[in-house]
């Protein structure tokens, strides 16, 4: 995936951090994935999908004064000349470039070394939709809840077919709210140590359930703000489901004889060559 970028804010004395990954290069199968109603691994080396997400955060800190921390996985293609041109934009940008372990190695990253009272999540290739997200910037500097979260559109870029995503924080049991449309407490995020890394592709999901379980407030923003890019290869559905059912158990959702169970059953669709 793709630099983390982390935004300030100043807005009634408030300010907002926002994060962006950018993806080592690694052979397929690589630990790139995501849950954010549809996982996926970011494709390796994407300075186009890069340069479209910088494009896009630009935009926005034309209109919003916004701190931007940038962590790249060590990439060899032309990413890294961006990123030296977005280091040299100014005070506010931070760029890291160094091998991690995944998408939740960076992310913990990005918003460790972000300052704003509240942190966003741009993956590469991924772009918010700037005029929407300043406006939700303002709507999050003047509230008080602890998780704030939007409506996103997925493109498929091969198509060109869009549709809107919408997911809510009741829905958590069973689903999650995309992570590219939150924005978090920083306080919140280091109470609860950020993403588990133990989890590779949900990890989000475990982080907004910790989240729910410590008392944080959700509330939603009546906007669509970013565009999720379907780019790249699909999870695989049976390791989502499987990582989803381990961390149903590890929240209580989902009893032992249940979790025994399920996970058998999709033990055996995976001998049986199910994805």
């Amino acid at each position: 995936m793709a630099a983390g970028a982390a935004a300030r804010l100043d807005c009634r004395a408030r300010r907002t951090a926002v994060t962006q990954r950018h993806v080592e290069p690694r052979g397929q199968g690589g630990p790139g994935r995501r849950c954010a109603g549809e996982p996926r691994h970011h494709q390796p080396n994407d300075a186009a999908g890069l340069a479209r997400t910088l494009r896009s955060i630009r935009a926005l800190r034309a209109l919003r004064p916004i701190e931007h921390v940038v962590v790249d996985g060590a990439s060899t293609d032309g990413s890294l000349a961006l990123l030296a041109g977005e280091a040299a934009a100014g005070p506010g940008t931070v760029v890291v470039s160094e091998p991690d372990t995944g998408i939740y190695d960076a992310m913990n990253k990005g918003w460790r070394l972000a300052h704003g009272e509240h942190v966003a999540f741009v993956n590469s290739g991924d772009e918010v939709i700037p005029e929407a997200f300043g406006a939700y910037l303002d709507f999050a500097a003047s509230g008080e809840a602890d998780v704030y979260y939007a409506r996103t559109v997925v493109r498929d870029p091969r198509s060109g077919a869009t549709r809107v995503h919408e997911r809510h924080s009741h829905q958590l049991d069973r689903d999650t709210v995309p992570h590219l449309t939150t924005l978090t407490r920083r306080s919140r995020l280091e109470a609860c140590r950020g993403f588990d890394q133990r989890y590779r592709i949900c990890a989000d999901r475990d982080l907004f359930l910790r989240l729910r379980e410590d008392g944080a407030t959700f509330r939603f923003f009546d906007g669509t703000v970013a565009v999720f890019d379907l780019g790249g290869a699909s999870s695989s559905k049976l390791a989502t489901r499987l990582e989803d059912l381990r961390i149903n158990r590890a929240h209580g959702l989902v009893g032992p004889v249940r979790f025994a169970v399920k996970r058998a059953l999709l033990g055996l669709r995976s001998l049986g060559g199910a994805r």
